[in-house]
C-alpha cells in the first residue's frame, strides 16, 4: 500500500511538471531559432564593396543625390539588442500561454532615435565606382542662410549608408540608408533594404521580421 501511495505521488508530480518541461523546451528551441535569425554580421570588405558597386550604387544614379555618400558608414540595426527585446517578449508569451498559440505580431527593428555614424570607419572612395565620398561639414545652426550654404556645397543631398549586415544562416543582407539634405527634419529620410543571397548574386527581397517564422510549436 505504501509503494502504491508513493507511485501515485510520483505520478502526480510528474503530471504537474511535464507541461512545464514541454513549454520550457519549446521556448528554448524558439530562442535558438531567434538567435540564428538575429545573427547578422558585417560583410567581409571585398564582398561589401562588390555589393555596393553592383547592387546599391546604381540605384543612386536615378535619384537627386546621385552617387554621393558620407565618408562614415551609417549605424546599422542593433540585432543583439533586438534579440534581447524579442527574447523577453517571447518568454512572457510562453509564461502567459501554456498552449503557446502562434501570434501574428510582427517584430521589427526599432528605428534609431537619430542619425548615427561610425566615426572610426571610412568608406574608401577608391573602391567605390564613380562615387563622391563626402567629408564632414558642420554648420553652426539650422538657419536659412546655413541651409542655403549647405546646398550650394552638396547640391540636393547625399546618402549616409550602413555597412552591409549579413546573416549566414538565413542568407539575408540588410543595408540602412539615410538621406542627408542639410535640414533639421528627419521624417521620411530613412530606408532599409533587404537582399537575399542566391547562386547568381544578390536579389532584392521584401523581408518581414515575423515572430511566426521562429516560433516552435512541437516539443
Amino acid at each position: 500500500m505504501r509503494n502504491l501511495c508513493l507511485f501515485v505521488f510520483l505520478l502526480s508530480m510528474f503530471g504537474c511538471h511535464q507541461p512545464m518541461s514541454i513549454k520550457a523546451k519549446r521556448l528554448a528551441d524558439t530562442l535558438a531559432k531567434l538567435r540564428k535569425l538575429s545573427d547578422f554580421r558585417p560583410l567581409d570588405q571585398e564582398e561589401a564593396y562588390a555589393f555596393m558597386n553592383k547592387y546599391y550604387l546604381p540605384r543612386l544614379d536615378s535619384m537627386p543625390t546621385k552617387r554621393k555618400i558620407f565618408i562614415h558608414p551609417l549605424a546599422g540595426v542593433d540585432f543583439k539588442e533586438l534579440f534581447i527585446e524579442d527574447s523577453v517578449k517571447l518568454q512572457k508569451e510562453y509564461e502567459a500561454d501554456s498552449t503557446h498559440k502562434v501570434s501574428n505580431a510582427v517584430l521589427m527593428p526599432p528605428p534609431p532615435p537619430s542619425l548615427n555614424t561610425y566615426q572610426k570607419l571610412n568608406w574608401d572612395g577608391k573602391k567605390l565606382i564613380n562615387t563622391i565620398v563626402i567629408k564632414p561639414y558642420i554648420t553652426n545652426s539650422a538657419s536659412e542662410n546655413n541651409i542655403k550654404a549647405w546646398h550650394r556645397r552638396y547640391g540636393y543631398a547625399y546618402m549616409c549608408v550602413s555597412y552591409p549586415q549579413y546573416n549566414p544562416y538565413t542568407k539575408y543582407l540588410l543595408v540602412r540608408e539615410w538621406v542627408e539634405n542639410g535640414d533639421w527634419c528627419g521624417t521620411g529620410r530613412e530606408s532599409k533594404f533587404w537582399f537575399v543571397k542566391t547562386p547568381s548574386g544578390w536579389k532584392g527581397d521584401s523581408f518581414r521580421w515575423n515572430i511566426s517564422q521562429y516560433k516552435t510549436e512541437n516539443p
